[in-house]
């Protein structure tokens, strides 16, 4: 689900599968099934892969089986099975990239501490991360959207 709030309301509320949280962050706490199902619902064809090379490092291209930059399709770096990049079609045809660079360890996983967004080639926004840390713990109420203005962040 998705909600939206607005001056600590929750306005609405509609089911919604955001690509970048399944392929960065879900892939690895889910089952194999939810997440093929979850991709192909959104339109990444599954059946077709080739290998690639990107930032000097090989990749999965998922969604395509040639070099195609108008097709969905996502990058999956071939030795740490991360999630690297995407290209999908948005509203008015947009073409749309994401990437989620400069992977860091953190505990025992991997962390892209920075994304960067473009639209049809131009750079629309860059996400930097510093000081990342796993918590001790985190309130649960953060995860309910009934709660979440309420909830104090530590």
């Amino acid at each position: 689900m998705q909600y939206g709030f607005v001056n600590g309301e929750k306005i609405q509320e509609f089911p919604r599968v955001h690509d970048l949280l399944v392929l960065g962050f879900d892939v690895y706490h889910q089952s194999v099934d939810s997440t093929a199902t979850q991709l192909s619902r959104i339109g990444y064809d599954l059946k077709k892969v080739y290998i690639d090379e990107w930032q000097g490092r090989d990749v999965y291209v998922i969604g395509v089986d040639e070099a195609d930059s108008t097709t969905p399709q996502f990058w999956i770096d071939v030795e740490r099975l991360v999630f690297v990049r995407n290209i999908t079609v948005g509203r008015a045809n947009t073409l749309q990239e994401v990437q989620f660079n400069n992977y860091e360890k953190l505990g025992e996983g991997w962390v892209a501490p920075e994304v960067i967004f473009k639209a049809n080639g131009m750079l629309g926004l860059v996400e930097k991360y510093t000081e990342m840390e796993i918590p001790d713990s985190i309130n649960p109420k953060i995860f309910d959207p009934e709660k979440f203005v309420e909830v104090e962040w530590e």
